[in-house]
């Protein structure tokens, strides 16, 4: 405060009034010598209850009780003596309520010439009181609610250094509030991308560094006790009224069960359920970006289609099971051949891709025929069985000209082909020259044999049940219809897998499905000349059929040829055509519906991209993919789909099949969960459709 603040009497007002007419505290110009209050600002009148002019008419020490004067005078003498007095808690009158109010004092001596006069500052310290303790029962507030979260929350100050804990960080941390408090942030969470992975630093420091939200995805968290969690956080700044920053507070989440969860689906939508390898769909993925790399930095990969030899003598002699064991081992062992940069995927019932990047095509040529040799060498005893299997490559280069997946992958087909037409447990390279001349008469020889078979009537049918879960009377709601070839050499039969894939390539199937609804339809017409009962028909369609327009005529014509009630026929498409194909299958399934037959999805369960369209589909039964129903005694995860499929099938009125049912452990998990019927080697084996042979 100055010496010329009472520069002029006419002026003391103005300026006292420009100085404090804002200010929250009491000010007051006391004359030293009087006692008068010379000036006083607007919140002295709340504080004092008098009104300004009021205050003005009185002297100072009036404002306190008689048992405090002594101790302002006190101070007035020292602040005049002093020129300055310090804080001192005194009570006040307030004259309006006669109540007395705890105030902070502070006087300061202002002169002017040898007079004398006293700047007083009063605070109400009631109302700090009032605020201190709202600030601290909001503070309390603010603990409790970080205590009831279910997350951790980590403040700091602006240097990253920790002020509050709650339980729940303690807890994940494994450590005490205490024993981390004032600490670095980043010296108590150890983070990393993945389990066992290199260190990374806690979004702290971003968050202070640019003052706004960072969100950080799904990390790992090792505590003080060495145990791991995978986590989800987000750090955002503390701001104040002004805009300054405070520090920092860290919300983390505890997300391990479902990051396991969710690893394990994605997983899943990835990989083969039986062998662990990569699935066709991620393979396709994984060699498009091969193919990108080769185009655009010229880099040299090798992909090789690999088919086993032999592979269905041990399903038609020891069944599946064998079948499904023996490619487990085989995957352990192409798995022990294979370095650790390639990709070994599984894309059909016995063949396999192998994806050798940065691989030349010599070195690619070295390890096919390694493989090719430890296949051969390979035994595979089943109960009182041994059997020897072998294998057939083709190879294709991946250069600067390589071309799309699809045609690569056909390329290496075609070599595949070629080595098994040569003797099989061979290796061909494939070359433009052989696509030429040699592959074509190839193709031409597969497209001439499957026609020649429908000419010669070498296709059998044969059937398997369904049957009801529970078993009722061993009821079967249908028998679902399977094709099987009879070869010219040996007369044994071949399966399904051995020739549909061909037939779909080369155009044959189209005419083979017609075949199977002519001669089916007629089993009828003897079954019913047999004055037997006749039970219901379940007949695949091969995913390329729903491209025919003329076949809904084609089944509507031999319904009436026949005679076979419509309600007694069930067409069975598979999963994939149907996400491959929706344009043209809806339309098509209308008209199966309409004709008056039955519809079943089969496969379903391989795609988790298919399950938004059930409730555009017309159809009757889902087939659950026989590879969940195989690991739902053991698989949490298989099991909880296996289930969420049957409750959406339940909510659009569908009844639900489990394929490959082949034990009771299987089929007493199927009942809990309540699917409708099941299909596999326990409920029954398939045999030949004829009308004599037919179960009752």
């Amino acid at each position: 405060m100055t010496d010329k603040f009472l520069c002029g009497a006419g002026q003391v007002d103005l300026i006292f009034d420009q100085m404090f007419g804002c200010a929250n505290d009491v000010y007051l110009l006391v004359d030293s010598a009087s006692d008068r209050v010379l000036c006083a600002n607007p919140s002295a009148t709340q504080v004092l209850g008098l009104e300004v002019a009021q205050i003005k008419a009185r002297q100072f020490q009036s404002f306190f009780p008689e048992d405090t004067q002594s101790s302002v005078a006190s101070m007035l003498v020292t602040a005049i003596r002093r020129g300055s007095s310090g804080r001192r808690v005194v009570e006040c009158l307030n004259t309006e309520s006669h109540q007395r109010l705890k105030v902070g004092m502070t006087a300061v001596r202002v002169k002017e010439g040898k007079q004398y006069c006293l700047l007083l500052c009063l605070s109400n310290e009631d109302a700090a009181l009032q605020e201190r303790d709202s600030l601290a029962l909001e503070k309390e507030r603010f603990q409790l609610m970080c205590q009831a979260v279910s997350s951790g929350i980590i403040a700091t100050d602006t240097r990253g250094q920790i002020q509050y804990i709650n339980p729940v960080a303690e807890r994940l941390l494994a450590v005490s509030a205490d024993q981390v408090s004032e600490r670095a942030i980043d010296d108590v969470m150890q983070l990393s991308a993945e389990s066992g992975g290199e260190k990374i630093d806690s979004p702290f420091m971003a968050c202070l560094s640019q003052r706004k939200e960072v969100n950080c995805g799904t990390v790992i968290l090792l505590n003080q006790e060495g145990k791991e969690y995978a986590i989800q956080q987000t750090a955002s700044p503390m701001l104040d009224s002004q805009g300054l920053l405070r520090g920092a507070v860290l919300l983390f989440s505890d997300v391990t069960e479902w990051s396991a969860t969710a690893n394990k689906i994605a997983y899943q939508a990835t990989h083969d359920s039986l062998t662990g390898l990569v699935n066709r769909e991620e393979f396709e993925q994984r060699l498009e970006v091969a193919i990108t790399g080769a185009r655009e930095r010229s880099h040299e990969h090798a992909l090789c289609y690999i088919d086993l030899d032999r592979f269905k003598l041990v399903n038609d002699t020891v069944g599946h099971l064998a079948g499904d064991e023996l490619l487990r081992q085989l995957t352990a062992l192409l798995s022990g051949q294979v370095r650790g940069r390639d990709t070994l995927a599984r894309i059909g019932g016995d063949e396999f891709a192998l994806l050798l990047e940065h691989c030349p095509p010599d070195r690619a040529a070295r390890l096919a025929q390694g493989i090719i040799e430890t296949v051969r060498d390979f035994r595979f005893t089943w109960e009182n069985y041994s059997f020897e299997v072998g294998c057939s490559i083709g190879l294709v280069t991946i250069g600067t000209l390589a071309k799309d997946t699809e045609t690569l992958i056909h390329h290496a087909d075609i070599a595949c082909y070629q080595a098994k037409d040569k003797g099989r447990n061979r290796l061909q390279i494939y070359t433009s020259d052989e696509s030429a001349g040699k592959v074509r008469l190839t193709e031409n020889q597969k497209v001439s044999d499957l026609n020649r078979a429908l000419r010669d009537n070498r296709f059998e049918l044969y059937c398997q049940p369904i049957m009801s879960l529970p078993e009722k009377n061993n009821r079967v709601e249908l028998y679902e219809i399977l094709l099987r070839l009879s070869p010219r050499n040996d007369g044994k039969l071949l399966p399904p897998g051995s020739f549909i894939p061909a037939a779909e390539r080369y155009g044959v199937m189209t005419k083979i499905d017609r075949w199977v609804i002519d001669k089916a339809f007629h089993y009828f017409s003897e079954v019913m000349a047999h004055k037997r009962p006749v039970s219901s028909l379940s007949i695949n369609l091969s995913g390329t059929v729903v491209n025919d327009k003329t076949l809904p005529s084609f089944i509507h014509q031999h319904l009436n040829k026949y005679q076979v009630p419509a309600s007694k026929i069930c067409f069975e498409i598979d999963e994939t055509a149907v996400v491959r194909n929706m344009a043209f299958v809806l339309p098509f399934l209308t008209e199966l519906k309409q004709l008056g037959c039955r519809v079943a999805l089969d496969g379903f369960g391989t795609g988790f991209s298919s399950f938004g369209t059930l409730r555009k589909l017309p159809i009757d039964y889902i087939k659950i993919d026989g590879r969940l129903v195989q690991s739902i005694t053991h698989s949490a995860v298989d099991r909880s789909v296996v289930e969420a499929i049957h409750s959406v099938a339940c909510t659009l009125g569908v009844k639900t099949i489990a394929e490959y049912v082949s034990s009771e452990p299987i089929i007493k998990v199927l009942l809990e969960i309540g699917i409708h019927y099941g299909q596999g080697y326990r409920l029954g084996l398939p045999h030949p459709l004829t009308a004599e042979s037919e179960p009752a």
